[in-house]
């Protein structure tokens, strides 16, 4: 994870494609969350885009709901999130509980 996190520093920009928006897939998966982590943590930029074909879908939710936004990022649980490997999952919680 060091290594990772390193690679991460040297990129210097990180972006998340968040689709669906209402439900972002980065966002269900550990090492997804555990990339934005590292940007934020490293002071890398980090953008959050979403895709073209959702625009006005997101636009509509915002007018009628502001935080609609701000709601799906705070649903996120961390320990919920899937890894395609068991392996990699546990490591990364390993990491995080050490640091």
């Amino acid at each position: 994870t060091r290594r990772f996190r390193g690679s991460i520093a040297s990129i210097g920009h990180v972006t998340m494609v968040m689709s669906p928006w209402t439900g972002p897939r980065p966002l269900k998966r550990v090492w997804c969350l555990f990339e934005m982590y590292s940007a934020m943590a490293d002071g890398v930029t980090l953008d959050m885009v979403i895709p073209r074909t959702q625009r006005t879908d997101f636009l509509d939710a915002i007018e009628r709901d502001f935080d609609a936004p701000r709601n799906v990022l705070s649903s996120v649980d961390a320990e919920q999130a899937e890894a395609s490997r068991e392996s990699d999952r546990a490591g990364i919680f390993a990491a995080i509980a050490s640091m």
